[in-house]
């Protein structure tokens, strides 16, 4: 096992490497990590948001059906 260092975008990363060199791990910053989670959260909001403009659009066209309150809050 061997550790390599690497700076990205002011985070300080570390690749563990098997014997041959090829990456296996990634460790980074618990901070940096923490970061990384909360941006993800965010994306997976908009992601969210984006689906269900998408949906109220095709609803609108006629393209889809509209859902009950009780699958809307199934789906929760």
């Amino acid at each position: 096992m061997k550790v390599v260092f690497c700076y990205n975008v002011g985070m300080q990363v570390q690749y563990i490497t098997d014997k041959k060199g090829k990456k296996k791990s990634v460790v980074v910053p618990f901070r940096d990590w923490e970061n990384i989670q909360k941006e993800m959260s965010k994306q997976r909001a908009m992601l969210g948001i984006k689906s269900a403009v998408e949906e109220v659009r095709q609803i609108k066209e006629g393209k889809k059906r509209m859902r009950s309150m009780d699958k809307l809050l199934d789906e929760l």
